[in-house]
This record gives structure tokens, C-alpha cells and sequence, in this order.
């Protein structure tokens, strides 16, 4: 067992560096390969932060369900022939990207 020695850091990334890849997952629906890639750490690292994240939650306290009736419901829109329209997307990519990574990480 190797010994904690008060002169070297502690190893690996701060806890601010993982509540940001957390948070980039939950907020922005930011995949885990561009979270990797934006903080270089691989995707099996954010993966495991993530999951530490929702573990680090509480469950909510779901009432009794005692005599509640369920009901799904499926809906299916098909449109055969209808009306086509072209779409204009040029430009909606860049215009909504946004840098999130920084160099620059604090404890």
C-alpha cells in the first residue's frame, strides 16, 4: 500500500474538472467522446464521473401507486406524399457552437 505523503499532490483531476464534464453532459446533452476530447481525458473517464455524479443523487420518494390505473399511449404520424419542404441549415451549426474548453483548471 503506498503511503499519502503531504508534499506530492494527490493523483488525478480536480473535482471542479469533473462536476464541468458532468454538468456539460447533463446541461448541453454533450456526448462523452467531445467532453473527452475537450478536457483530454478519455471517454471511459467521463464515463465514470458521470456515473459517479448520479450515483452522488438522491432517488426521489415516488407516493403509493395503490389503485392508480396506467395508460400508454403511442402515437405514430406517418404522411405518405405530403408536403415537402426544403430545409436551410447552412449555417446553424457554427452559429450555435460555443468553446467550453478552458486550459486553464483550479482545485
Amino acid at each position: 500500500m503506498r503511503e499519502v505523503n503531504d508534499q506530492f499532490p494527490t493523483p488525478g483531476k480536480p473535482k471542479s474538472m469533473k462536476a464541468f464534464a458532468v454538468f456539460l453532459h447533463l446541461e448541453f446533452d454533450a456526448s462523452f467522446r467531445s467532453i473527452g476530447k475537450c478536457l483530454k481525458v478519455s471517454t471511459v473517464t467521463v464515463m465514470g464521473w458521470v456515473k459517479e455524479g448520479a450515483e452522488s443523487l438522491q432517488m426521489p420518494e415516488i407516493p403509493s401507486s395503490k389503485g392508480a390505473k396506467i395508460m400508454l399511449f403511442d402515437e405514430m404520424w406517418h404522411f405518405v406524399d405530403g408536403k415537402k419542404q426544403d430545409l436551410d441549415l447552412e449555417g446553424v451549426r457554427s452559429a450555435g457552437k460555443k468553446n467550453y474548453c478552458s486550459e486553464n483548471w483550479q482545485a
